[in-house]
């Protein structure tokens, strides 16, 4: 995706304004693009078959396990997420993680 290339950054606090500085990964907090990569990722999910909710920059995949080739499919959710937040340069807040 071309717009997350060569994007910059400054801060205003009152009347000073910070040098302008070069981001080089992510989204900034709050930014009108930053959805646009969340539904990259919801396509990504659902082009392997896996059901996808999304809200902001929350993302929930699940799969109903019924035998243990559904385990093996849920991880295959995982590591898609895993290795599209590694593409990005994005952190996943293991924290905020659960099952």
């Amino acid at each position: 995706m071309h717009f997350f290339r060569e994007r910059t950054q400054q801060t205003i606090v009152g009347e000073c304004l910070s040098p302008r500085a070069e981001l080089l990964s992510g989204v900034m907090q709050g930014s009108g693009i930053g959805p646009v990569l969340f539904l990259d990722l919801a396509k990504l999910l659902k082009r392997n078959g896996f059901t996808v909710k999304l809200f902001a920059d929350d993302v929930k995949v699940y799969l109903k396990v019924v035998e243990n080739t559904d385990v093996t499919k849920l991880q295959g959710a995982l590591d898609l997420v895993a290795s599209w937040a590694s593409q990005w340069q994005l952190q996943i807040s293991v924290s905020k993680c659960s099952v």
